[in-house]
This record gives structure tokens, C-alpha cells and sequence, in this order.
């Protein structure tokens, strides 16, 4: 896994450096806990059965996959390949929560920007399922070129699932990361 060096000046450098920071909180404390939440069972349950109305092994997409929260969900897989930005996330998503629940033959990780999508994939690369839960609409705009660039690494008969966020960032996260890079300071 690589990934290119941030810069401070922009903003997505700076949440990507914060998800850096917190990746193994988010990992073995967050997901968890959230994973019991009723709304999230419905996300997970949704993930499986749109896995198994395949008739046969399906090849999925996960963007902007984090620890790799929802891979246990998914059945009936070939091929799953997690894209994130955040490299200690994808780290983390080597081992993540509930996998012995998952059929999934093999997963591949992929440190990059999910805008950048039409770089990341040969243009004959298609997916039967491409996913992503709570990331898009926050820190990556869900706009049309990007709706676009999904379509087209689509199959023929395949599903998209999509579940977006509030556009701006919760107040919360911007005490959290200033948190952080106060006490990375100290640490110095």
C-alpha cells in the first residue's frame, strides 16, 4: 500500500491526516459500537442481500471503505476491492470487524482519492456491485462526474448502493482533529 504525502494547506489533507491519526480508535472501539446501532443493521443486512440476489460470484467495489467496516457483509463475493485515501484505515482493514461472517474469496486494498476514479481503473474493469456507506456527500463531493465515473465501472446487471451524508462536516470533527494535532504537538 502507498500513498502520496499529504498537504496541510488543503482540507482533505487535513481530514485525511486526522482518519491517519485515529484509524486504530476508529477500528477496534468505533466499529463496534456502531455496527450495533438499529440504522447501521439495516446498511448491513441491505449489503448482504444485495450480494446474494446475484446468481452467481459477484466482484464489488467499497468506496471510501475506511477499516473496512461492512466487509463482513458481504456474501457470495469473488473479488472485493476496498479504495480509501487514508492508508493507517486500509491498514487497519487487513483485519476487520466480523470478517469469519464474510464470502468473500479475496479483498485488495487501494490507497487513493475516490474522485479520482477514472485513473484508478482500466477502462474495461467493471464491478457487479459498487458500495459506499456514510463517506460520500462529507469530505468527497457526490456530484455527477463522480455518480458517472461509478456507472461506468458498472456490469451490465450491476447494483449500486449508496448512502451519502450531510455536506459539511459536524462541528464535533473539527474539535476532535484540532484535539488531535494539539496533542501531537505536545508529544513533540
Amino acid at each position: 500500500l502507498k500513498t502520496p504525502k499529504a498537504d496541510p494547506n488543503k482540507f482533505g489533507d487535513f481530514v485525511k491526516k486526522n482518519y491517519d491519526f485515529d484509524a486504530t480508535v476508529y477500528r477496534h472501539y468505533s466499529d463496534p459500537m456502531v455496527l450495533q446501532h438499529e440504522g447501521i443493521k439495516t446498511y448491513q443486512s441491505d449489503l448482504s442481500n444485495i450480494c446474494q440476489s446475484f446468481s452467481s460470484k459477484i466482484n464489488a467495489l467499497d468506496v471510501c471503505c475506511g477499516t473496512g467496516r461492512f466487509f463482513h457483509c458481504l456474501k457470495n463475493t469473488r473479488n472485493l476491492i476496498g479504495l480509501d485515501f487514508s492508508l493507517n484505515m486500509l491498514k487497519e482493514a487487513t483485519h476487520p470487524v466480523n470478517i469469519t461472517q464474510a464470502d468473500i474469496k479475496s479483498i485488495y486494498l487501494i490507497a487513493a482519492d475516490a474522485s479520482d476514479m477514472k485513473k484508478l481503473f482500466r477502462a474495461d474493469t467493471k464491478f457487479d456491485f459498487i458500495y459506499s456507506i456514510g463517506a460520500l456527500g462529507e469530505f468527497i463531493a457526490l456530484d455527477l462526474p463522480l455518480l458517472n465515473s461509478l456507472y461506468d465501472l458498472l456490469s451490465k446487471n450491476g447494483k449500486i448502493y449508496i448512502t451519502s451524508v450531510k455536506k459539511q462536516p459536524s462541528l464535533r470533527f473539527y474539535v476532535r482533529a484540532a484535539l488531535r494535532i494539539i496533542l501531537e504537538q505536545v508529544k513533540l
